[in-house]
């Protein structure tokens, strides 16, 4: 199974990668803690506290997290929450969370949301065109080495990951 084919360079690559992706985590935990901090303790521009909701900013976190520790690529997401692909990306979780579709995959087939597949598919696009930019300036992140990885275990075929 093609799982099975990509299990051990990814592997192998977030091992090898461990080492830039705890800062990196460290480093956006602190940017969301100072952020939450200074929204709730009355710091905020306007010097009023106010309710923080929660789900925007594990989002915003999360994408952050995967964007610079296994894709190389900062998103931004903690600092602009409010660029396309972020406001693209809530959109995308939100949509696939639906709790009846949740609940009744089966309504995936009797009522089809071709507008959220097609949401879906623009952001798994954006996703790619950072991976092919990624591909053409590899870094020290689980990217790069999945693809190195890759490359060696197929030798001469040289044959890269299919995104």
């Amino acid at each position: 199974a093609r799982w099975k084919e990509l299990a051990r360079p990814i592997r192998n690559a977030l091992a090898r990668s461990a080492g830039t992706c705890i800062p990196q985590f460290i480093n956006l935990s602190h940017e969301l803690t100072d952020m939450l901090r200074s929204l709730t303790s009355g710091d905020g521009a306007d010097g009023v506290s106010c309710r923080v909701c929660w789900s925007s900013f594990a989002h915003r976190f999360s994408l952050d997290a995967i964007g610079t520790t296994a894709l190389g690529y900062n998103f931004h997401a903690l600092a602009c929450p409010d660029s396309t692909f972020v406001s693209q990306y809530h959109r995308v979780m939100r949509d696939i969370a639906q709790p009846l579709y949740v609940f009744l995959p089966v309504l995936e087939r009797l009522l089809p949301r071709r507008r959220v597949v097609r949401e879906i598919d623009e952001l798994v696009e954006r996703f790619l065109g950072v991976l092919r930019m990624k591909e053409m300036d590899k870094g020290e992140d689980s990217n790069a080495f999945t693809s190195e990885d890759t490359e060696m275990e197929n030798g001469s075929q040289s044959r890269k990951l299919h995104y």
